[in-house]
């Protein structure tokens, strides 16, 4: 099934799991490359930011970076947990937006041990 993203995109949970993979093993993009989206932007005016390259950094948790979008009824979510090299992807084509409270479910499960909270 294809879900709607931001500005007209579509995808599925699979083509966007592929791309994630593709990321991860520098295959569309060299190291220092991801690097850069997945670290802080720093403006011209020296104010340090929570974006990269279309990814947000979570505050309290480096090691994590995040897209949500929605866009006419369409909720998304990618978060990326990149020094486990593990990967969350929440498509919803509902008008609710739930999806940042499932994917922080979600996180709280599968990293109970860890104590993660993550502040989207």
């Amino acid at each position: 099934m294809e879900w709607l993203g931001e500005k007209g995109i579509y995808s599925s949970t699979i083509d966007l799991f592929k791309w994630d993979r593709a990321l991860a093993k520098n295959i569309l993009v060299g190291d220092s490359t991801i690097k850069k989206a997945f670290d802080y932007s720093v403006l011209s005016n020296g104010k340090r930011i929570n974006y990269g390259f279309g990814w947000r950094k979570v505050k309290n948790e480096p090691d994590i970076v995040y897209h949500f979008g929605h866009w006419r009824g369409a909720n998304t979510c990618i978060i990326r947990f990149t020094k486990d090299n593990n990967c969350i992807i929440i498509l919803n084509n509902t008008s609710s937006r739930r999806v940042k409270y499932l994917a922080q479910q979600i996180i709280s499960i599968l990293y109970q041990d860890r104590g993660f909270e993550p502040e989207f």
